[in-house]
């Protein structure tokens, strides 16, 4: 079974991002990431990678909202 961004891990990562991106953009950078590791054999790591893969992704989205401020 592929893994798939849990609503928990959402919100981390939509804390790690100071709650300056909508949880919907997170939740679709996060799946299309997950998906990436559709294949995988060992999935405990999973949840680390996507979380740091969709903040350094979403980076210039928070770069952009916090100069709107």
């Amino acid at each position: 079974m592929p893994y798939e961004a849990s609503d928990e891990l959402i919100e981390l990562i939509w804390h790690d991002l100071h709650e300056l991106i909508s949880r919907r953009r997170i939740a679709e950078v996060a799946h299309r990431i997950a998906a990436g590791f559709a294949d995988a054999s060992v999935t405990a790591f999973i949840p680390i990678f996507v979380r740091r893969a969709t903040g350094e992704w979403l980076r210039p989205e928070v770069a952009a909202a916090l100069a709107d401020r």
